[in-house]
C-alpha cells in the first residue's frame, strides 16, 4: 500500500482555507484521481477548542508547524501514475491561491504496518496524532522494529478505547 502525506506549513502569515479545500479542491482532486484513490483524509489544527490541550510538539510552549496535513491513501498506483499528468498538476496548481498562500510539501509513503481498527472505522470529526519523523543526513529509522515492538506496545497500553489505529 502507498500513500501521499501533504504537509503545509503554518507560519503568521500563511492562509490555509480548510473548508475551501474540502468543499472545493477535494472535489477537483477526486475528479482528477477518481477509484485510484481509497481514501482522503484533510486535518487542521483546531485552534478554536479552548479546552483542548496544546499540540504536542517537542518543544514545551510552542504550536503546531503545520496548518495542514492531509493523507491520501492510494487504491491503484499504477492508475495514480497515469493520471498524474501536467495538466492535471496545472488545474490543481490554479486552484492552490483559492486556499493557501504557502508552498507544501508532498512525499509518497509506504504503509509497512497497521494496528488497530479498519482504516473505514476512522470518521469525520475524529481526533488525530500525527508523529512526524524528519528525515536527513545522519537520520536512522528501524521501520521493523517499530512496527513489531511499538505499534502492538502502543496500541496495548493506551487500549482500544482511546486509540482505534495505528498506521
Amino acid at each position: 500500500n502507498r500513500a501521499l502525506t501533504i504537509l503545509y506549513p503554518a507560519g503568521p502569515k500563511i492562509r490555509f482555507d480548510a473548508n475551501y479545500y474540502r468543499d472545493h479542491h477535494l472535489k477537483l482532486f477526486m475528479d482528477i484521481y477518481g477509484s485510484a484513490i481509497e481514501r482522503f483524509e484533510l486535518r487542521v489544527v483546531d485552534s478554536s477548542k479552548k479546552n483542548d490541550p496544546e499540540p504536542l510538539v517537542d518543544k514545551p510552549g510552542s504550536t503546531s508547524p503545520f496548518a495542514a496535513i492531509l493523507n491520501i491513501w492510494i487504491a491503484d498506483y499504477a492508475l495514480f501514475s497515469a493520471r498524474s499528468t501536467d495538466a492535471a498538476y496545472k488545474k490543481m496548481g490554479d486552484d492552490k491561491p483559492n486556499f493557501t498562500n504557502t508552498q507544501s510539501t508532498v512525499e509518497v509513503d509506504e504503509i509497512r504496518a497497521a494496528v488497530g481498527e479498519p482504516r473505514t472505522h476512522v470518521k469525520i470529526g475524529d481526533q488525530c496524532i500525527s508523529f512526524l519523523f524528519p528525515n536527513g543526513t545522519g537520520t536512522e529509522w528501524d521501520v521493523d522494529a517499530y512496527s513489531q515492538k511499538q505499534l502492538p506496545m502502543i496500541m496495548k497500553r493506551l487500549a482500544s478505547a482511546a486509540v482505534r489505529r495505528i498506521e
